[in-house]
């Protein structure tokens, strides 16, 4: 029999805590209608043995252990393929979900839905809030706001709607098992990182109802040792490869939109370059000595379409300061600067706070300008 909910967790070398703190969340929920299926992509740390007894002691947990590392889109792809229940999410084994998430699932299991929005908190380390707040019914999303709500996640620009952030990542909604199935969405393979967006964009673009609910279900946790925020090597090929999808569903789906290339330069584009700046050239652990940094640094300038990207976006656009200077910095190809503020974040910071300061005083300024002249 067809269990309510599945939910997948994909592993990989996960601190003890974390993995521990992650799975119990889970499995508080004492329903036996719910299928929790855990997919280790080969740790090499104790990960594996951990989720291994943890299925040992509750039936409803599928353990696979791969042998071979294959990455997060292969093992979320795994999930799919032996998910049985009639919703399925995704849960990031370092995050946690709120206590009544198996019930609440249950309770909108009536719904026409086939994807469904909820809000989540971000938590810091090892402080977790307990979370026990009351059920709120999820509400419809229009199709052409669904139209919007995929824009917007492929082009990186911030969505929400009503006190609620609807993010592109894939943990923090549910979706139908049946739609997934039929409409035979799967990540890609050959992505590492950015691939559950394209996930929920596709999902988005296949025409299913989609819903959203303001109910804070996911916990998602901040901490120095995210995947997300490790020393990656290869990630110039991995934002290569997402910008080359992305912009294939932009011709396909939207026909070459121009405002929306617009868009998709200003925020996308510019976002996969600081993601390399982060992540490569200027990340801690980068071994390479400067000098070949600093070529990396010029080489990724000159390349298409980050240097259209730099070259065209306005500069006053961006509401993160911080993104507005590193993005000053890489137009003038200013490798000494950059290098400082990824170094010295509180130097980012400093400055951010100033240019927050001064736009202040000069509002204020203007407002003055403007009585005066109106007395007048």
């Amino acid at each position: 029999m067809n269990k309510i909910l599945t939910v997948g967790i994909p592993v990989y070398n996960v601190e003890e805590e974390y993995l521990r703190a992650c799975l119990d969340s889970v499995i508080k929920e004492k329903s036996q209608q719910l299928e929790i299926i855990i997919v280790d992509d080969a740790s090499t740390n104790n990960s594996a043995d951990i989720c291994r007894k943890y299925a040992e002691k509750d039936a409803r947990i599928i353990f696979i252990g791969l042998e071979t590392n294959r990455g997060v889109s292969f093992a979320r792809n795994t999930i799919i393929d032996n998910a049985s229940g009639k919703w399925m999410c995704f849960l990031d084994a370092d995050d946690l979900l709120c206590e009544g998430f198996y019930e609440t699932v249950k309770k909108n299991d009536n719904l026409n839905a086939d994807v469904i929005y909820y809000n989540y908190m971000t938590v810091k380390g090892a402080d977790v809030p307990v979370i026990k707040n009351a059920y709120v019914r999820p509400v419809p999303i229009r199709a052409h706001a669904v139209k919007n709500l995929c824009v917007c996640h492929l082009c990186s620009v911030p969505s929400s709607t009503g006190n609620m952030t609807l993010v592109a990542g894939v943990a923090t909604k549910i979706f139908r098992l049946n739609y997934i199935k039929k409409n035979n969405l799967r990540f890609l393979e050959d992505l590492r990182k950015a691939e559950d967006r394209l996930f929920v964009v596709t999902a988005l673009s296949r025409g299913g109802k989609v819903y959203f609910s303001e109910q804070y279900l996911y916990l998602y946790r901040i901490h120095s040792c995210s995947a997300s925020r490790r020393f990656n090597k290869d990630i110039l090929k991995t934002t290569d490869k997402y910008l080359e999808y992305s912009e294939e569903i932009i011709n396909r789906t939207f026909e070459g939109n121009k405002s929306l290339k617009m868009l998709y330069l200003e925020n996308r584009v510019t976002t996969a370059l600081l993601d390399n700046f982060e992540l490569n050239i200027f990340h801690r652990n980068n071994s390479l000595q400067r000098a070949q940094r600093k070529r990396d640094f010029q080489a990724l300038i000159e390349k298409e379409p980050y240097k259209t990207a730099v070259g065209s976006v306005k500069l006053e656009n961006y509401m993160i300061r911080e993104k507005r200077i590193l993005l000053w910095a890489a137009r003038n190809r200013n490798f000494f600067i950059l290098n400082m503020l990824y170094k010295y974040n509180i130097i980012l910071r400093f400055i951010s706070a100033g240019m927050n300061r001064c736009e202040k005083y000069a509002l204020q300024i203007n407002r003055i300008i403007k009585r005066v002249v109106k007395v007048k």
